[in-house]
């Protein structure tokens, strides 16, 4: 399943050289799951009510092309299982190329986050039969 979310880049979170900050970067990612989270009819209350936390235990990024102020951004997914107690999301962040504004996207970053489920002790525990539903992980 590929999700979507889209942002617009803000003034603020330019650094001196006038690109997107690398950690502001990290964030859109983050927001862009929190989105997702919303399309697939799901929110963040659910983690309490599964007695559930998440947590990011691995974040690889390839910085691409920068992002400018008042760029309109695309970050597209795939959830992909990673073990009972975790997933994989393969991410990039896009936009278009203002040389051919009607051709492919140019890609700003492409990631690669595991995240993994953990119990109110912090031990890894088991992805959330809804989760993995929603968002079409097949059990390992």
């Amino acid at each position: 399943m590929t999700l979507e979310a889209t942002l617009t880049v803000r003034s603020y979170e330019l650094d001196s050289f006038g690109h997107v900050n690398h950690a502001t970067l990290l964030s859109y990612l983050e927001a862009a799951r929190g989105e997702y989270l919303r399309q697939v009819g799901l929110d963040f209350g659910c983690f309490a009510r599964w007695s559930v936390g998440l947590v990011v235990a691995r974040a690889e990024l390839a910085y691409r092309t920068p992002a400018l102020a008042d760029d309109v951004l695309t970050v597209r997914s795939t959830m992909h299982t990673d073990g009972n107690c975790a997933f994989r999301a393969e991410q990039h962040i896009l936009k278009p190329d203002p040389a051919r504004p009607d051709g492919p996207l140019r890609t700003v970053l492409d990631g690669t986050i595991r995240l993994v489920f953990i119990s109110p002790t912090g031990r890894p525990t088991a992805v959330p039969a809804e989760f993995r539903r929603a968002f079409g992980l097949e059990l390992p």
